[in-house]
């Protein structure tokens, strides 16, 4: 059955601080980061996320790609908030904080072994949608000569 797939935003990362994450990360009471690393940091997720699922062929891609399945939206999440809090300066997130984040890897990795199969998309890749890719590279050029009377340049 298809399900709709979902993205990830800036306050479903920075929604999911702790008390002296949001401190060290600087946020307002307003909860608006202090940085614009937050998208750029989210759009590589999305992507590796997407790469993973890609990986295993029997998985369906969603058109848009800026989507991902919403069973995988925790995982991803905490991938993101891996990437954010190890890129503040003087700050070592806590052992917790690493074991999501090998977690979310080990179940991404499951999906791109097929073991583990995200829901079909609203809006699937079809090949008429999808772009067409050689499977192995052409090399043209004459053939090498190598004999008496021709030693290829030698």
């Amino acid at each position: 059955m298809a399900e709709a797939w979902i993205t990830i935003t800036e306050q479903d990362v920075t929604g999911s601080f702790t008390v002296k994450e949001r401190e060290v990360f600087g946020l307002g009471v307003s909860g608006d980061p202090p940085v614009d690393r937050v998208p750029l940091i989210i759009t590589n997720v999305i992507a590796l996320v997407r790469s993973y699922i890609a990986s295993c062929e029997r998985n369906v891609m969603d058109v848009d790609t800026s989507l991902i399945p919403s069973m995988a939206m925790h995982h991803a999440v905490a991938i993101a908030r891996w990437r954010v809090l190890t890129a503040l300066p003087k700050y070592v997130p806590g052992d917790a904080r690493k074991q999501e984040y090998d977690a979310a890897i080990k179940f991404f990795e499951s999906m791109a072994k097929c073991e583990v199969r995200p829901p079909r998309p609203l809006n699937p890749q079809t090949s008429a949608n999808t772009p067409q890719t050689s499977n192995s590279p052409r090399v043209n050029g004459r053939p090498r000569r190598y004999g008496l009377s021709d030693q290829d340049g030698i």
